[in-house]
């Protein structure tokens, strides 16, 4: 029976065939140092040795193995190039174990613990803590759906550590470029964010993602980005959750069917500083629905209609459930300049909700016309008496300034 009886060296190996394979990725290898023995004495042959890495001291899950045959034992001294046949995609963010077997004998123990050296093969990249990055070329991952599933432990070595929580929060950086996502495992097409994940682009003009929808999820955020949808129920969902936000992203709902930004029911979560526009008709979508919603903020958005065929469409909506603190603030609203309007509308509120609704400014539709603000469920401009004008409605204005009365 052979016996491991010394510790290991753990090298780097840089084996690279040109300066623009050096700038994109270092191969994923590293160098084994072991010593062998059998009976007590140093062994001197030609051994087959299966090669792995795993994510625990003992048990645990097998990450990567690799045979290698045959291994050169010289003196009972070896070294080999692992990686060689079979690179070591792991993403070293989290603690691994590396061991081997001779062909007929046992696994050697115990393992041993991977340390700094082998972790420079994350160095490809600029490294921090709790991030990963989708890039076309050098990142994490070629998609922010497959950094999610990288991250859940849906792709073979196993989830990420730590898990996303509250005190410790993950960022996936998605650099410049349009991504065709495919969605998450288990998502239908569509982007599940996890909880207390954000996912930040460079800005709007820079990075977009295609993809059917995201559905958000409590404590997670969307930032700088464009994002792309078509013939969807709901472009970006929100529904019952809390703590979520989006600040400085921009949607394009291509042929909505339903509502583009779905908020009901949910709970301190913001749009600040964001553009909503539906192309291409639609009827009876709300771009911004905040039905039921608790606490939410929409705040120097722009809630662009101009698109959407002129029948029973709304820019931010409540429909029958009262909203509770809810705050519209300083936001545009931009109709058609021309055709009918009488079927469109920029605020649907409802008598008994509360909050703010001031500062929003209504492009394109005729001053008075009645339908800048509406409550829900008369379809004209709210008439409240109690507890009286301008206490939940004032200072919103048409396109030619007049300013329209409280409520």
């Amino acid at each position: 029976m052979f016996r491991k009886t010394v510790g290991i060296a753990l090298i780097l190996v840089f084996s690279l065939t040109g300066i623009a394979q050096a700038l994109t990725k270092i191969p994923q290898k590293m160098n084994y140092q072991g010593y062998i023995t059998s009976s007590g004495l140093p062994v001197t042959a030609g051994l087959q040795i299966d090669f792995n890495i795993y994510d625990a001291p003992t048990a645990g899950n097998l990450l990567w193995s690799e045979t290698i045959n045959p291994v050169t034992v010289t003196n009972g001294i070896f070294n080999e190039v692992l990686g060689e046949t079979i690179a070591i995609d792991l993403p070293f963010r989290s603690t691994y174990w590396l061991t081997f077997q001779v062909s007929g004998d046992t696994e050697m123990a115990p393992r041993h613990k991977l340390t700094c050296a082998a972790y420079a093969n994350a160095s490809r990249k600029i490294v921090y803590q709790q991030v990963l990055t989708v890039a076309a070329d050098g990142g994490d991952t070629i998609t922010v759906s497959a950094a999610i599933d990288m991250l859940n432990g849906v792709v073979p070595f196993g989830a990420l550590q730590p898990q996303p929580n509250a005190n410790l929060q993950w960022v996936i950086e998605v650099q410049a470029g349009t991504f065709n996502e495919p969605g998450t495992n288990g998502g239908g097409g569509q982007i599940m964010v996890p909880q207390w994940v954000t996912i930040r682009g460079r800005g709007w003009d820079d990075t977009e993602l295609d993809v059917q929808g995201i559905k958000l999820a409590p404590g997670s955020a969307l930032e700088s980005l464009l994002i792309r949808t078509g013939g969807m129920t709901t472009s970006v969902d929100m529904n019952a959750i809390n703590m979520a936000y989006l600040r400085e992203v921009k949607i394009e709902a291509d042929a909505p069917v339903g509502r583009v930004v779905d908020m009901r029911t949910s709970q301190f979560c913001e749009l600040i500083d964001c553009t909503v526009v539906a192309t291409g008709g639609g009827f009876n979508v709300n771009l911004i629905e905040i039905d039921g919603s608790v606490e939410t903020r929409i705040e120097n958005c722009v809630v662009d209609l101009r698109q959407l065929a002129p029948t029973t469409n709304g820019g931010i909506s409540e429909n029958i459930i009262f909203a509770i603190d809810v705050f519209i603030l300083e936001n545009t609203f931009l109709y058609t300049t021309s055709g009918d309007n009488t079927g469109t509308f920029g605020v649907g509120t409802n008598i008994g909700s509360s909050g703010r609704i001031s500062h929003n400014v209504f492009y394109g539709m005729s001053s008075g016309s009645g339908n800048e603000i509406i409550d829900v469920t008369t379809g004209v401009f709210p008439a409240w008496t109690a507890p009286g004008p301008g206490t939940h409605g004032a200072f919103n204005q048409a396109l030619n300034g007049t300013v329209l009365g409280g409520f």
